[in-house]
């Protein structure tokens, strides 16, 4: 059975493991070292397949700064993937422990609706996706229009160059969609001890109440006995 924290990221996991940014983990079974392998192939693929998609741009426009913020790109993505191969192994560790967080508050009866933030997680995605293709195709339109590129050369361009960078944006909504879930959690268990305090106090005004009707009746006996004794 998949876990809370794994079902509301396993949208975004694929995302990250189709692209080739994170090992998702989705599976027990997948093996690290295919993983890796498999990032390795895509990103080589990707890097031996774009110097003959930049070529003829280059040809006719290429400015310095271009070429820097590209390279800055390239080696950013780069970084990050290392850094997540790197450091799959306490990610990993790091949902367990909110597995074991969702456990605990299942067990104390808090049971959680996931659909609410599978929905953020599916929009995010969807999100991402339509600012990808806005940004890819209103570039692509202005380099035919103003650059007089064929539209489809222009399309292949421009997604190849900016595949890094909405590549990396994929690793900011990852964090987003974690913090998320952290924030849900955090919203259970300040639920569960505000029900809790507020049942301790009604637990104490009851008791106090059944302490001060005991008392009255005892005050109240104590008072007869006094008016019977001084009759006798």
């Amino acid at each position: 059975m998949s876990s809370g924290i794994r079902i509301v990221l396993k949208p975004i996991l694929i995302i990250n493991y189709v692209f080739g940014l994170r090992i998702a983990g989705l599976s027990s079974c997948s093996k690290l070292w295919f993983n890796v392998l498999y990032i390795l192939l895509l990103w080589s693929i990707y890097f031996n397949f774009l110097p003959s998609v930049i070529s003829i741009y280059y040809k006719y426009h290429s400015p310095i700064e271009d070429r820097v913020f590209y390279v800055y790109e390239i080696c950013t993505t780069l970084v990050s993937i290392a850094i997540n191969i790197y450091y799959n192994t306490k990610f990993q560790n790091c949902l367990r422990k909110l597995d074991i967080v969702d456990n605990t508050l299942l067990k104390l009866g808090l049971i959680t609706n996931y659909d609410k933030p599978c929905n953020k997680t599916v929009w995010f995605i969807l999100g991402w996706f339509v600012m990808v293709m806005l940004t890819n195709c209103s570039t692509s339109l202005y380099m035919k229009n103003e650059l007089n590129y064929n539209l489809k050369s222009a399309l292949i361009y421009i997604f190849a160059m900016n595949h890094c960078f909405h590549v990396n944006f994929i690793g900011d909504l990852t964090t987003a969609s974690i913090l998320q879930f952290i924030g849900l959690k955090f919203d259970q268990i300040n639920e569960y001890l505000q029900n809790t305090m507020k049942y301790k106090q009604r637990k104490r005004a009851s008791r106090n109440q059944i302490t001060y009707s005991h008392q009255r009746n005892i005050s109240k006996a104590c008072s007869n006995k006094c008016i019977m004794w001084t009759i006798t």
